[in-house]
């Protein structure tokens, strides 16, 4: 019997299989997760993730009460007149610079911690809208039958 041709990506699948038998271990399992976007499955993290932002969340306003602070004491002379420093070539306070520093840092890996988590929740919030069109379809088929032929093809794949 002959073989049908198969596109790129079974014939990687295939080869990752094949050669994994041969291989023990995470160098075969790998292959054979890199075969396949539909195996690739890793861990989301999602705890520890909230627990992170979490604490980013924490650094980053306590940073921001010192510089407050900072701003505070550093904003106006020995007689109370304000000072306006326009330049953070000129700063005068190196324990400023080290805050807006320490921030800068915090604040990257938050924001793209956050980034990636809102774009996590899109994904999922896009996914539910399209399995409640799914349902909605569902539920208007035409008769009874059709509709849990429906649902099978629909939950099946």
């Amino acid at each position: 019997m002959p073989q049908l041709p198969m596109d790129a990506k079974h014939h990687a699948l295939s080869r990752a299989l094949r050669d994994s038998k041969r291989v023990v271990g995470y160098r075969g399992y790998s292959r054979i997760l890199a075969a396949s976007t539909n195996f690739f499955i890793a861990r989301q993290f999602k705890t520890l993730n909230a627990r992170v932002i979490l604490l980013l969340q924490d650094d980053i306003a306590e940073l921001e009460a010192e510089l407050n602070e900072l701003d505070r004491i550093l904003g106006s002379d020995d007689l109370g007149r304000p000072i306006y420093n326009g330049s953070f070539r000129n700063e005068s306070s190196a324990e400023r610079l080290r805050v807006l520093s320490s921030l800068k840092f915090r604040l990257k890996e938050y924001s793209k911690l956050a980034l990636r988590i809102d774009q996590e929740s899109f994904a999922n919030r896009n996914f539910m809208v399209k399995m409640t069109m799914s349902t909605a379809i569902l539920k208007s088929a035409p008769c009874p039958m059709l509709q849990s032929k429906m649902l099978k093809v629909s939950v099946t794949g």
